[in-house]
């Protein structure tokens, strides 16, 4: 009876330990959110003693022989609660028992100038923070060697669709341990090196690398279409220089919002612009190869509301075309031609299947341009749309055109009468 007594007081002390101390209690419940930058959590005993910080102080009241907690770790993760020593798992990482094994690295790459901060994902980091809280990473050569923090993170790389989605299926939980290599040193080279992290800071510990990429910083010197409707979906082609796909970290940016660059080759990619609430000034564009760092060039693009077309006279008009058509509507006119952008070269008029004509803005409200030769020889009613970027027309159910016959004559008579009118003419022909 006895035995079984001082076993049982010597188990309740333990777990008043780890109650007094939360980093151990968080360890047991099986968090893996620790604390990542090498400090551990204050902690202090609810019986009334004092412990230093990271410390806990075991209750020695009634004799209890309750194991000493201080300076260990967890280290099994969840459904496995071992602890382990600090030294202990130094021995074993330094002997090659833990290892870490570098499983990709975000991004790939970036410009010569440096300063690009890097994520590093690699298995077996978690175990190792407490023991190792300034690790290194190494771009290449010894001269580029920068310091490290740990930090949270997904398990994977999030994509920009899944960073930008409804928080739900595509959201991942940011609960692993990365290493953020802080900012990488500038070079002369365009080169592909090694980059290695190695906690003790000597990479005597390093045994795995992932390649990096240094690279020209890209440069935008044209865009096509400059303007966009503020509800986005604009093809936008850009020219310039040292375009280089790395997937989805490839992005244009216009304003603060950004979208996947689409490469086709080193000096031309295509995007499609994204919805925005700024409509009436220049928004900054820039594209970037790793969603970090972005073009330096002034090039800017526009945004409007889009235009609405209500009316269209006359609505029927020959066969041939180049009748003058009048469009009314809204928001034709969302540039100051003089001060902000020159869009009239366009500007269009479609009649569906058949083709556009040149549109001609006269004020906010109206727009003129003529009708194409309908070489399909049909008498349908053909739907009449205006564009003020050559791309994005209206979308409007209201505005219809229909091609007729001309008519054509065979004969009429009489073919003279009296000065003072009043003759009546008989016309033969078709079409009428």
């Amino acid at each position: 009876m006895l035995l079984i007594a001082v076993l049982c007081f010597t188990q309740l002390s333990y777990a008043q330990e780890i109650v007094d101390h939360p980093r151990l209690l968080a360890d047991l419940d099986g968090d893996d959110n620790q604390i990542l930058d090498g400090a551990d959590a204050d902690g202090g005993s609810s019986s009334g003693g004092s412990a230093s910080a990271g410390t806990p102080t075991p209750d020695t009241s009634g004799g209890s022989d309750a194991p000493s907690l201080r300076g260990k770790v967890n280290v099994g993760g969840k459904g496995d609660q071992s602890d382990y020593d600090i030294d202990d798992l130094k021995a074993r990482y330094e002997k090659g028992a833990l290892k870490v094994e570098i499983d990709s690295i975000q991004p790939r790459g970036g410009p010569t100038y440096g300063d690009t901060r890097v994520t590093i994902r690699a298995a077996g980091l978690a175990l190792l923070t407490d023991a190792y809280p300034d690790p290194k990473c190494k771009f290449g050569s010894n001269s580029r060697i920068v310091d490290a923090i740990y930090i949270k993170c997904t398990t994977k790389p999030s994509t920009f669709y899944a960073k930008d989605a409804v928080r739900g299926a595509d959201k991942q939980d940011v609960n692993d341990t990365c290493v953020q290599c802080e900012a990488s040193p500038k070079t002369d080279t365009v080169e592909i090196v090694p980059l290695t992290v190695s906690l003790t800071g000597k990479f005597d510990d390093s045994t795995s690398s992932h390649p990096y990429r240094y690279y020209h910083p890209a440069q935008v010197s044209e865009l096509y279409p400059r303007y966009g409707p503020k509800d986005g979906d604009t093809v936008v082609e850009v020219w310039g220089k040292h375009f280089i796909d790395f997937g989805d970290d490839f992005r244009c940016n216009f304003g603060t919002h950004s979208s996947k660059a689409r490469f086709i080759n080193a000096e031309l990619l295509w995007c499609r612009a994204p919805a925005s609430t700024v409509v009436g000034r220049p928004m900054p564009f820039s594209v970037s190869l790793n969603r970090q760092q972005n073009s330096l060039q002034k090039v800017e693009f526009w945004y409007y509301n889009m235009q609405g077309l209500t009316k269209v006279t006359p609505d029927y008009a020959p066969m041939q075309g180049g009748t003058t058509l009048t469009l009314q509507g809204s928001n034709f006119y969302p540039f100051d031609y003089k001060k902000d952008v020159d869009n009239s070269n366009d500007t269009f008029c479609s009649f569906g299947p058949l083709g556009k004509s040149p549109a001609k803005i006269l004020s906010s409200t109206r727009a003129e341009c003529q009708t194409v030769p309908n070489h399909l020889k049909t008498t349908q009613r053909f739907p009449v749309k205006l564009t003020v970027n050559n791309q994005n027309y209206t979308d409007n159910d209201d505005a219809y055109f229909e091609y007729f016959n001309p008519p054509s004559v065979l004969d009429a008579g009489p073919l003279i009468g009296p000065v003072r009118g009043g003759t009546e003419v008989d016309i033969w022909g078709s079409s009428f």
